[in-house]
């Protein structure tokens, strides 16, 4: 199923960059409305004529930006595949704990940023190691928790069933 994937990204690029600025759009809009919701600030997310259009700003500063592999869409891949290609399970139960996943891991991708956006507001010289290894495996132990999760209730189902 990766395969297919990469084949369908390497055949149709641009209706892939189009998911990921539909999924880069959303994070950060969403990132942003956390942002002012739980502070009370007027962060904002940068306009396309800037050189980073999808970065949160705030008092005209770029302090975050979200690349498109920061937006979450590689670990929805890798997390359906993975999902998909396990023998457990009917088709309602892989397409209910595919909606479920997909939530989980846009929220704690939301959850994510807003906290690498504190981290470079309060103490930006541990951003980067936030970035590349404490946060991201926060990304892994949510998709492993819900692989855990599904292959408990697939068990179940099938000593029920």
């Amino acid at each position: 199923m990766l395969g297919i994937w990469l084949i369908i990204s390497n055949l149709f690029p641009t209706g892939v960059m189009r998911m990921d600025d539909a999924i880069t759009h959303f994070i950060t809009y969403s990132s942003a409305i956390l942002q002012n919701t739980l502070h009370g600030t007027h962060v904002t997310v940068g306009s396309p004529k800037m050189n980073m259009p999808w970065c949160l700003v705030e008092n005209q500063q770029q302090v975050v930006r979200i690349g498109g592999t920061c937006n979450g869409r590689d670990l929805l891949m890798f997390f359906i595949i993975f999902l998909w290609s396990l023998p457990l399970g009917d088709f309602m139960d892989k397409m209910v704990f595919s909606f479920i996943g997909i939530i989980s891991i846009f929220v704690f991708n939301i959850l994510r940023i807003y906290g690498l956006f504190q981290v470079a507001l309060v103490a930006p010289e541990f951003f980067q190691f936030l970035h590349k290894y404490l946060f991201q495996s926060f990304m892994y132990l949510d998709m492993y928790i819900l692989w855990r999760w599904y292959i408990k209730y697939s068990n179940r189902q099938h000593a029920f069933g």
